[in-house]
């Protein structure tokens, strides 16, 4: 009896598992003819742009609209039906939405700030440099640094 149990309930499972599958392979099958009806449609766009720079109003443009209507028909089925279950709706989308949009807009304004107070601070850094003296070179700073640390070494070394 306890055999004949863990049987039955392992060809339940079995089957459960077989019939996942086998949804899977479908909507596998479905997702790659979605996909190449969206090439499709992506080549039925370059025609419609070739023909609509043709300015002689190429009569392809009403094959090419009816064969883009076509296309979307066939495809929304194949990415809507029998897909519920795979579509999880986020709960709280439209408060993380707004919460993010609101974060984002105060970085956008903080980071405007910043920018206009570097653009004020260097504009008065220039100001207040005379026009031809630029400052002490990098060069001198280093130069001048040097020696006040050998002046000092030299002054604690004599005390």
């Amino acid at each position: 009896q306890t055999a004949e149990s863990i049987a039955k309930k392992r060809e339940e499972h079995l089957a459960k598992l077989q019939q996942r599958l086998s949804k899977r392979r479908d909507i596998l099958n479905r997702l790659d003819r979605a996909e190449t009806l969206t090439c499709n449609l992506l080549k039925i766009a370059a025609k419609t742009t070739d023909a609509l720079q043709d300015l002689n109003g190429s009569p392809d443009l009403s094959e090419l609209s009816v064969t883009y209507r076509s296309t979307l028909q066939e495809l929304h089925p194949l990415l809507t039906k029998d897909t519920e279950e795979l579509i999880k709706p986020y709960q709280n989308h439209t408060m993380e939405t707004k919460q993010s949009m609101y974060a984002a807009r105060v970085e956008m304004r903080l980071a405007k700030e910043r920018l206009e107070v570097l653009k004020t601070f260097t504009r008065l850094e220039k100001e207040d440099r005379p026009p031809n003296d630029e400052s002490i070179s990098l060069k001198e700073d280093k130069h001048n640094r040097k020696r006040q640390r050998v002046e000092k070494s030299e002054n604690s070394g004599s005390i």
